[in-house]
């Protein structure tokens, strides 16, 4: 039997590193002292929330935009995540216009336009 020499034995290998996203995206936002939702929008209204909701929602829209408009579009696999991202946002985002128009918040040709990109085809 022979026993490992701690000082040349490299031992097990050691775990990758896996990155939590949300973890990373809360700590970012708690650094930055963005307010929760409940203490953001306590005081105000349902019809207030959904507009500033669609608000938010456009504006993430637009930085997925620019993210995506950063990445090498030869590389599939670079694209493939943002992409479908940007999709997923875009058919949300015709959802909620859709919502705010029945309540007046936006014209309804806002959201049938809004309907028309969450729809497009990439």
């Amino acid at each position: 039997m022979t026993i490992d020499d701690p000082f040349t034995d490299p031992g097990p290998e050691p775990e990758p590193e896996t990155i939590d996203p949300a973890a990373d995206a809360i700590g970012e936002l708690a650094a930055a002292q963005v307010m929760a939702p409940d203490d953001l929008l306590a005081d105000v209204s349902a019809p207030a929330q959904l507009y500033f909701l669609g608000a938010c929602g456009w504006h993430v829209f637009r930085q997925w935009t620019a993210t995506l408009a950063e990445i090498d579009e030869t590389d599939a696999d670079a694209t493939a995540a943002p992409t479908e991202v940007l999709m997923a946002l875009g058919q949300a985002l015709g959802m909620i216009d859709h919502a705010q128009s029945q309540i007046g918040l936006v014209p309804p040709e806002q959201a049938a336009a809004s309907v028309g990109i969450s729809t497009a085809q990439v």
